[in-house]
């Protein structure tokens, strides 16, 4: 496991910008699915999404440090239009990586009543909210629109993990169709681990032998729940150096303070 994390190392040479959310995640070599948002690339997901999404780079890696003009103006001029569920799928998922910065960016050691960190869970809380109104508008879209039938199915499964929505998700992976090899490989192991389930080992390990570098972050939130934090924050720590993986870099965040709180 070790010898194939060390291999990401140079894969973000390889990076480019998502099509669904615009983050800059790694092809080629295995790697199928955004760092980011999850999605399949280089699939026939969100086919002549390219137009609607473009500039979306800038706007991820704002919504990535809490800013969220962009984001806001972006998603306002895209209410107006009719667009493909993956990339209103991309703007929850931005709305979220907000969020997520915004609950993190607190500071304990200020004097006073702390109104700034007050101000940053209240400003989280109202992204978070944002995120889960496009999200549910992707899962309406992909439900009642055209596409591919798996590439759909598999939005609407990651869509409903993200909302914590494991029994919906549960019964997508089931309908998931056998010839999204790909689509059901990962949403397996991404649904292993959600739910604690004991064949996840099983599943990392077919990710990993895929190329699926996001197999990793997957295996560190599985040691997590095991409580081999330390295991966990070392993977953790080679992946957020090889790969801009926001998911990772806040269950790091999330663990160094656990393990620095409890001493464990």
């Amino acid at each position: 496991m070790i010898s194939g994390l060390q291999s990401l190392m140079g894969l973000s040479a390889t990076a480019r910008a998502c099509r669904f959310c615009g983050a800059d995640t790694v092809s080629g070599a295995g790697a199928s699915f955004c760092v980011s948002c999850e999605l399949q690339q280089g699939s026939g997901a969100g086919s002549g999404t390219e137009d609607a999404s473009a500039g979306m780079n800038a706007i991820y890696r704002d919504a990535v440090l809490g800013k969220t003009a962009g984001l806001d103006s972006f998603a306002r001029e895209k209410r107006q239009q009719e667009l493909q569920p993956e990339i209103l799928y991309g703007i929850g998922v931005l709305y979220s990586h907000a969020s997520s910065h915004t609950y993190r960016d607190r500071n304990y050691s200020r004097s006073g009543f702390m109104e700034e960190n007050s101000g940053n869970v209240y400003a989280s809380l109202d992204l978070a909210s944002r995120s889960k109104e496009f999200l549910f508008k992707a899962l309406y879209s992909a439900e009642h629109g055209e596409g591919s039938e798996g590439d759909r199915l598999y939005m609407r499964f990651i869509a409903n993990v993200r909302l914590g929505r494991l029994t919906y998700a549960g019964r997508i992976l089931e309908a998931l169709p056998a010839s999204a090899i790909d689509a059901r490989r990962y949403a397996g192991m991404v649904y292993s681990v959600e739910t604690r389930s004991g064949d996840s080992r099983k599943r990392i390990l077919e990710a990993m032998r895929s190329g699926e570098p996001n197999a990793y972050y997957y295996l560190a939130r599985r040691l997590a729940q095991l409580k081999r934090f330390n295991d966990a924050i070392y993977i953790l720590k080679q992946l957020t150096g090889a790969l801009n993986m926001p998911m990772a870099g806040y269950l790091l965040g999330d663990l160094r303070g656990f393990v620095e709180k409890t001493g464990m």
